[in-house]
């Protein structure tokens, strides 16, 4: 029940492990609300996070300078984050595996849960998960530039969650066998979209570690409507939908 508003940032986590944090409002803030650095095993529940975010004026300019109201960084594992409110924020959820991930193409933020959590309103991303294996499930991410952005995601499953009214609805470049179920897409202009782009960034260790192919998808009983396009998907293989 602590009370953090217009500052820079509410809360930075650093190599700590096992806390509990609960029902506080980490709000109106210009940088991150809640920020873990190789955190793991918390639990981050029912704290009202909204209105992180830094670069934006209406109609003008939205792109939030990756301010976001919750940040997993730098190998990150394990946490539970349920029943937020971390809306009108930069990102809703910014998922980075770090520095050494994308050097040598080992570890990442892998094996947090996200559930019952709102990440709508962000300017940019409602959800990033990015490099990483993560259960990303009940959540709502509306009216943002995109709903969930999971480039290089990998055995990640987004699972019930509502998407509405983004530009796209799930975008994932470079994904690998990731399970898309039982979501619900409402007017994004773009559902999901899926690919792999034929050149990769030189100067990343990522993959020449890893193959980084977009392939093995599982995407059934999801439900769309008042979409342009429900799927694109390009220079991707084994795409199961059904």
């Amino acid at each position: 029940r602590n009370r953090v508003v217009q500052g820079q940032n509410g809360l930075m986590i650093t190599r700590s492990r096992g806390l509990k944090i609960w029902n506080n409002t980490f709000s109106w803030l210009s940088g991150i609300g809640i920020g873990l650095y190789r955190s793991s095993d918390d639990t981050i529940m029912h704290n009202a996070v909204d209105f992180a975010i830094r670069g934006y004026s209406h109609g003008f300019y939205n792109r939030g300078q990756d301010s976001a109201a919750i940040l997993l960084y730098e190998q990150s594992q394990r946490n539970v984050v349920a029943y937020n409110s971390a809306t009108h924020s930069g990102d809703g959820l910014f998922v980075w595996a770090g520095q050494t991930t994308m050097d040598t193409g080992e570890g990442g933020v892998n094996d947090n849960l996200f559930f019952g959590n709102d990440f709508s309103y962000a300017s940019n991303n409602a959800i990033e998960v990015t490099f990483s294996r993560n259960v990303i499930a009940a959540n709502r991410a509306e009216e943002s530039d995109y709903g969930l952005w999971g480039g290089y995601s990998w055995g990640s499953r987004v699972l019930g969650n509502t998407f509405a009214r983004n530009r796209t609805g799930i975008a994932i470049e470079h994904g690998q066998e990731n399970e898309i179920a039982h979501n619900t897409f409402d007017g994004d202009t773009t559902a999901v979209r899926l690919w792999a782009d034929a050149i990769e960034p030189s100067d990343w260790g990522y993959p020449k570690h890893r193959d980084t192919a977009s392939r093995d998808y599982r995407i059934h009983d999801n439900a769309f409507s008042n979409h342009r396009l429900a799927f694109r998907i390009d220079d991707s293989e084994d795409i199961e939908i059904r």
